[in-house]
């Protein structure tokens, strides 16, 4: 890098003597010849599909016919960028404009830069003329000065036909799909949906690709292979938080090998994981350890994921399957409100705090209120811990029936079990099974709850669990 982690590269193009200035950001080795096409016809805001561009300069060599030296792919990106002088200056990029008319065109003209490219190499500091297949004819007049302007003739003529040497048959790329299940106007409910499916099909299919834009409302993507067509537009559809395939070419017209190539020392993602845990254990909540998928997304993508980004698409798999609690505390107001419209003389309720964050919720179903009456009055109480994201307590108040079978009665999720909390679960209770002498109360020897029975249910009776007493 030349200072600051950034790299200046100064340019002119065509007949224009101004120069103008990229300021390109990484490492030599990250700067592609993609990229650097892509940010120069920005600069010059010129349409980089419609146009051919052709990059050259002056190596810093001591050579008295300096020949242009042509960049056509990323190894020329990063020879250019490395040749710097002992001020660690470099020279000026040449850029030439051409419109791109046909394939075959294309095809041609890339041959013959390469020509000329190789040969400017091989020739650097002109290094024996027995290179040539031309070689001087003697004059008979004798005359020295006049064989020397000849020799110079001859070397001009050699030089011209090395330029226009045949070039060898081009080899044309055979367009491959690449392998993402998505289709024009396709909707996904966020934008790392999309890309999540198009890193997923990067992965599998061994190709690269830039992104051209990513904000809010607009991801575009195209592939990094020099001259492919393969392109993906999605937006943001209005009045909605959902995303729409907007422009997707799904043909390559590049070489596989070059996503390869690229694909070394790529670092998969959550999702990535995720993905694979889904296709090889759908739908099943208990999946690998994060060691053995670690070497999985090997064997499958051939992508290294460390063993925090292995657990973290465990966990994302699972909550693919669930959802996450967010989506589920959100859900709880609409799950509620259809369990008593499903059961009838269900009792629900919810409690929120002054900033309407979630504190308590209560729900007992009507047939086991209604079943409850047939019961022994015996009530057995207890609390649970919750291993969620967001912790908490589950309560519950069950009873026995006539087969000793567990007959559940009420169930109430709260921050913990305090006295503030059993109180509101004793006194939510109290309006489905009222205080009675025949009411008996089992529970462990919790300081919160023997205090809160004993203010709700004055009337009724408090044992202890002999488990608990054993204990």
């Amino acid at each position: 890098m030349d200072s600051g982690g950034a790299v200046v590269i100064h340019f002119d193009h065509g007949g224009d003597r101004h120069i103008s200035t990229l300021v390109m950001k990484g490492r030599y080795e990250e700067i592609t010849y993609s990229r650097l096409v892509d940010r120069i016809c920005k600069k010059m805001n010129i349409d980089v599909v419609a146009t051919k561009l052709q990059l050259s300069y002056f190596p810093l060599v001591v050579d008295n016919n300096k020949r242009p030296s042509y960049i056509l792919d990323d190894e020329d990106v990063l020879g250019y960028l490395m040749e710097v002088d002992k001020k660690n200056r470099r020279s000026v990029l040449h850029v030439e404009l051409s419109e791109i008319v046909s394939e075959n065109q294309s095809n041609e003209q890339f041959s013959m830069n390469e020509e000329i490219h190789n040969g400017g190499r091989a020739n650097d500091g002109m290094v024996g003329v027995e290179e040539l297949a031309i070689v001087p004819q003697k004059q008979s007049d004798g005359y020295e000065h006049e064989k020397s302007n000849e020799e110079v003739d001859e070397m001009d003529d050699r030089e011209e036909m090395a330029a226009v040497t045949p070039a060898e048959e081009p080899v044309v790329n055979i367009e491959w799909d690449d392998g993402i299940d998505m289709s024009l106007h396709q909707e996904f409910a966020t934008k790392d949906e999309v890309r999540d499916l198009v890193d997923k099909g990067v992965h599998s299919n061994c190709f690269e690709v830039d992104i051209l834009k990513s904000n809010p409302n607009l991801y575009v993507l195209k592939c990094r292979g020099v001259g492919c067509r393969w392109y993906l537009r999605a937006a943001k559809l209005k009045k909605s938080i959902f995303f729409t395939i907007r422009m997707y070419r799904k043909m390559h017209t590049c070489s596989r090998g070059e996503g390869s190539i690229t694909k070394r020392g790529k670092r998969g993602t959550p999702s990535m994981v995720a993905s694979v845990v889904h296709a090889d254990y759908p739908g099943q909540f208990k999946t690998p350890d994060p060691k053995t998928l670690i070497s999985l997304v090997k064997n499958k993508l051939g992508v290294k994921v460390s063993y925090s980004t292995a657990l973290r698409g465990k966990h994302q798999a699972v909550s693919d399957l669930r959802g996450n609690p967010e989506e589920s505390f959100a859900r709880l107001p609409s799950y509620l409100y259809m369990l008593e419209k499903m059961n009838p003389d269900t009792i629900t309720r919810l409690v929120v705090d002054e900033t309407n964050q979630f504190k308590y919720m209560f729900f007992a179903l009507g047939a086991c209120i209604e079943g409850f009456k047939a019961m022994r009055k015996v009530i057995i109480m207890d609390g649970t811990h919750l291993k969620g994201v967001y912790k908490g307590v589950l309560l519950i108040a069950t009873a026995q029936d006539p087969d000793h079978h567990h007959y559940p009665l009420a169930f109430a999720v709260v921050d913990g079990e305090k006295n503030a909390s059993w109180e509101w679960f004793l006194t939510t209770l109290k309006t489905l099974i009222p205080d009675d002498p025949q009411l008996v109360f089992c529970t462990d020897r919790n300081q919160s709850i023997i205090k809160k029975v004993h203010e709700v249910y004055p009337l009724a009776i408090h044992g202890y669990c002999n488990y608990h007493l054993s204990m």
